[in-house]
């Protein structure tokens, strides 16, 4: 009786399973994506690594332009897994969403070095995506995956341009976006432990 016991038990007890790995976004933005669960469930957490730069471009009267840009993305969800044989997975679940990004540019436009424009573009958004994708599991430990993420999101943001005579614009910049887009596609290839 003991041992029925213990082995109904040792039946009830689902797997833990953690994956580390390389997220890529439209093949030109990566990413580190982290999951820990069962075989069935995982909590998703990726974030969509700092963009950064700078740049100057400078033109043979001297003038110069300057940009700067900095950006990130994060997103916790959760995913739901089926298997469909022994190597395929599907995916599907959600991810709340936040991101911010900041681009500055210096204009020093003309031969007179007072004469200058900075314009700040800085913008957050957050949201909520559905995912739906496969698991291809390359052998025990390394698995690829697949997944489009369509979703809506909003963003707050603004544009401020400031010239050297002393004037100030600002642009209000905020709005929603639905649907699904090329860069709603994300590629995995994680290490499973």
């Amino acid at each position: 009786m003991a041992v029925a016991f213990s082995l109904l038990v040792m039946a009830q007890e689902k797997t833990k399973q953690k994956e580390v790995g390389l997220s890529f976004s439209n093949l030109d933005e990566f990413g580190i994506t982290y999951k820990v669960g069962t075989q069935k469930a995982m909590w998703r957490f990726n974030t969509l690594l700092l963009t950064g730069g700078k740049n100057t471009l400078k033109y043979p009267e001297q003038a110069k332009v300057i940009n700067n840009n900095f950006g990130f993305d994060l997103m916790v969800g959760r995913e739901y897994r089926t298997s469909i044989d022994d190597n395929f997975e599907f995916r599907c679940g959600f991810d709340i969403v936040y991101g911010y990004s900041s681009v500055k540019r210096e204009d020093k436009t003309s031969l007179d070095t007072q004469d200058w424009m900075t314009t700040k573009n800085s913008t957050s958004k957050y949201g909520f995506n559905f995912v739906l994708g496969f698991n291809y599991t390359i052998n025990h430990k390394l698995v690829l995956g697949a997944e489009v993420l369509p979703g809506i999101n909003f963003q707050d943001g603004e544009v401020k341009k400031s010239y050297n005579y002393g004037n100030e614009e600002t642009t209000d910049i905020s709005g929603s976006r639905y649907g699904l887009k090329n860069s709603s596609v994300l590629l995995t290839l994680a290490y499973r432990f």
